[in-house]
């Protein structure tokens, strides 16, 4: 076995392994990834009938940047987060955007460019971009306005 074929078969091991799992997930964070691990596992599968030699480089390569790269930059993401450093979280989070738009990454991204403007000083700013998305209805919207009132102290609100 090559190296080729190595790669061949991690890459389609640990897609499909996912794919099972976000399948098995009904979230719209899931779909994204649902998505980019079918796009893997097809553009490998194809490639392995026009040019096996070639099909595990650049399945490798692809796993690595839309597969690899989010998952360690959202773990990255989140202790940004817990340690409170907004402004690198959300510079983080919106590279993490380019690589999955499906996943819900462009609302967080949203909530960590308030935190971080808050942080800054820029508490008028930060406020108007999380009332944008103030829809009770979403995960979203209940997160930016416990965020609002939070900014404001406005703990009875809450």
């Amino acid at each position: 076995m090559n190296l080729n074929q190595l790669l061949v078969w991690m890459v389609c091991l640990s897609c499909g392994i996912f794919l099972f799992q976000a399948l098995r997930v009904s979230k719209a964070q899931a779909r994204g990834w649902a998505v980019v691990c079918t796009a893997i596992l097809a553009i490998v599968g194809v490639l392995m009938f026009l040019k096996p030699d070639l099909a595990g480089w650049i399945g490798g390569l692809l796993w690595s940047i839309f597969f690899v790269a989010p998952l360690a930059a959202s773990r990255q993401v989140n202790q940004f987060f817990f340690q409170e450093r907004y402004a690198e979280a959300f510079r983080l989070a919106r590279f993490v955007c380019y690589l999955h738009p499906a996943d819900g990454w462009r609302e967080q991204v949203k909530l960590l460019q308030a935190l971080a403007l808050s942080q800054a000083g820029q508490r008028d700013r930060a406020l108007e971009i999380l009332q944008t998305d103030c829809s009770p209805n979403t995960a979203l919207g209940r997160s930016a306005t416990a965020i609002g009132y939070w900014m404001n102290a406005n703990w009875l609100g809450m």
